[in-house]
């Protein structure tokens, strides 16, 4: 993609707002950004402590106070400015591109499929097809390491399977309920009614009978709710599988509100590292969310693996067709 000697280099760093899913979201954005306007683009995780479970080079010095955070420039100008997010992180990346800097740290999550109105944010993420190039830049980009692998393979030998004979659903019930444990449970499509274990063992099980009882493995970041169909899976003898039971954000603070923090530990990033590699493997990935915009965890990196998939609203009654 090299055009000129300005390069953009979007940057994962431990105090981002952001889980990977969403960097993912943001650096496919910035490579179509970066090839229509002719600018060299790449992608760094050496303020990130996830590089360790990542084949991925990490050739830059800088520090991560020479990242310019572009979420958090356009959100704090919203209010200030008839323009909308787009156009506004738009002319700060203009803007620092006019610095005649060879190399511009930025951190950007931000997608075009996010501007249409909530309701269709959904089904503009399925419908999102990346390049050839783009596809072929980011396949060969994202590699995991040895130990994560290793580890996988391990899993499913003992599970009696291999790449591409099992299926995911990945269930995605909100941090305010999986690692909050807030009281105040948010579903941006049903405000009266909040998936519980029981549904969501419920939806597992139909998703299953409708793929002709083929191996489903259930990701989600929700603990509780996978140690219940792991149980129920094996009371009722279904090759139904939990591929572990320690789900984490991989950011310390990943909510607007500055008062909400997570205690992030190193197993965060490798059971996140661990479930990704585990999509890639797939046959296919369902995703159920509670928010408007989806999972970025499943659909990005399906989008960048070339996995099938499609991301649905978690409400009581779900067409699995």
């Amino acid at each position: 993609m090299s055009k000129n000697k300005r390069k953009i280099i979007n940057c994962y760093y431990k105090d981002s707002r952001s889980g990977i899913g969403d960097f993912i979201r943001g650096s496919i954005f910035l490579y179509e950004f970066c090839e229509k306007n002719h600018i060299d683009f790449d992608i760094d995780f050496s303020h990130h402590p996830i590089l360790k479970y990542l084949n991925i080079d990490a050739p830059y010095d800088y520090s991560a106070d020479d990242i310019n955070c572009m979420t958090s420039i356009s959100e704090s100008r919203l209010n200030q400015s008839d323009c909308d997010f787009y156009h506004i992180m738009e002319k700060e990346i203009n803007k620092i591109l006019k610095t005649k800097k060879e190399n511009n740290y930025i951190f950007c999550n931000f997608s075009e499929v996010l501007m249409v109105d909530s309701l269709n944010v959904m089904p503009s993420i399925n419908n999102k097809k990346l390049s050839s190039r783009c596809f072929e830049w980011f396949n060969s980009k994202i590699k995991f390491n040895y130990t994560i692998n290793s580890d996988v393979e391990k899993y499913l030998k003992s599970i009696n399977l291999s790449a591409k004979q099992f299926n995911i659903v990945h269930l995605r019930v909100g941090d305010d309920a999986s690692f909050f444990k807030s009281s105040k449970k948010i579903n941006h499509f049903d405000k009266d009614w909040f998936p519980d274990k029981k549904s969501c063992f419920s939806l597992c099980l139909r998703i299953y009978q409708s793929l002709q009882k083929k191996p489903l493995l259930i990701l989600s970041d929700n603990n509780e709710i996978k140690e219940y169909i792991k149980q129920e899976s094996i009371y009722q003898n279904l090759r139904i599988y939990i591929p572990h039971i320690k789900s984490a954000h991989t950011q310390k603070n990943p909510s607007f509100v500055k008062n909400k923090s997570i205690e992030v530990q190193d197993d965060s990033f490798y059971y996140t590292c661990f479930d990704a590699r585990l999509i890639e493997l797939s046959s296919s990935v369902r995703s159920f969310s509670v928010y408007f915009w989806g999972s970025g965890f499943s659909s990005w990196f399906c989008k960048i693996f070339g996995v099938p998939f499609f991301s649905r609203p978690f409400v009581k009654l779900i067409d699995m067709r």
